[in-house]
């Protein structure tokens, strides 16, 4: 289980810099 965390960990954190840095372009971290 821990890569599923991992894993989450690291698209949370991408999702919350994307959208903290420009709300319109947070899908390029997916």
């Amino acid at each position: 289980m821990e890569g599923y965390e991992r894993v989450n960990f690291l698209i949370s954190q991408c999702l919350l810099l994307g959208f903290l840095r420009s709300p319109r372009r947070w899908r390029l971290c997916s």
